[in-house]
């Protein structure tokens, strides 16, 4: 949880949230602080953190993997199936 708070302190976006957590500089100052949280709090801070931007090869390299993944799992369809690194490759 400690890691949690300062990665929260540096991707928030929120004032509020930001201004609670000025104070932690490293992993034990949570602790040595004595700050308590409410886990809906908690919840809402995540939530203010900028989230990750992804390219447009990113998100089509993720969705062909995932279909790729389906399509394997189609192919697999008894117990006993299996298939070579070769006929996945093709």
């Amino acid at each position: 949880m400690r890691r949690t708070f300062l990665q929260i302190k540096l991707k928030t976006t929120d004032d509020h949230v930001r201004t609670c957590l000025f104070d932690l500089e490293q992993v034990g100052d949570a602790a040595t602080l004595e700050k308590h949280y409410h886990r809906n709090c908690l919840q809402y801070a995540k939530r203010t953190c900028t989230q990750i931007q992804y390219d447009d090869e990113t998100v089509i390299l993720s969705l062909c993997d995932e279909e790729f993944i389906i399509i394997v799992r189609n192919t697999l369809v008894g117990d006993n199936m299996s298939m070579t690194m070769a006929e996945l490759n093709d």
